[in-house]
């Protein structure tokens, strides 16, 4: 991390946002991060709409009701184009770790006895990406909303990955 540092403190147009997602239709979350413009190019009289490639930390989490809660801790990369009225369009890759607790005991049966499992959970790793469209934090206002819907891949257990689809809503905040 030491690394890293110098290089986000140089970085500029740094934004935080936060929202809430529906993970595939029916379960609820929260999503939070933070991105860091590492080369910008702003609007200017010649360039009728700014280019940013950003880096950012990434928390996500959504539940299954009544049987399982995720987390999603990681980061995302991603590229920005906003226009001088603040209409943005944005593509992000990241990457994630997904920590799974279930939430419903297990049962098993030992020696003819049924035996509760404790609660248990898994840890997977969890590739997404995510497109989104919106208004944008301008030089007037330091707010902005974006529609994003997401992709996460998950391995399953019959297939190589499972998809998990997401639509998030998030402000925006520029620093």
């Amino acid at each position: 991390m030491t690394p890293l540092l110098p290089m986000l403190i140089s970085c500029t147009a740094m934004e935080l946002s936060g929202g809430v997602l529906l993970e595939d239709g029916y379960r609820p979350g929260l999503r939070a991060g933070a991105a860091w413009a590492l080369v910008e190019r702003p609007v200017t009289a010649t360039a009728t709409a700014g280019h940013a490639l950003t880096i950012g930390p990434d928390l996500g989490s959504y539940v299954v009701p009544q049987f399982q809660w995720t987390t999603l801790p990681g980061f995302t990369t991603g590229y920005r184009r906003t226009g001088p009225t603040g209409f943005r369009l944005e593509l992000d890759i990241g990457m994630a770790v997904a920590l799974q607790k279930y939430l419903v005991p297990t049962y098993v049966i030992e020696d003819g006895e049924i035996e509760t499992v404790p609660m248990a959970g898994r840890i997977q790793l969890a590739p997404s990406i995510r497109a989104g469209i919106g208004l944008a934090p301008t030089a007037d206002r330091s707010w902005g909303m974006v529609f994003r819907p997401t992709t996460y891949l998950h391995p399953a257990r019959n297939q190589p990955w499972a998809r998990i689809l997401a639509g998030e809503v998030s402000v925006l905040w520029a620093l």
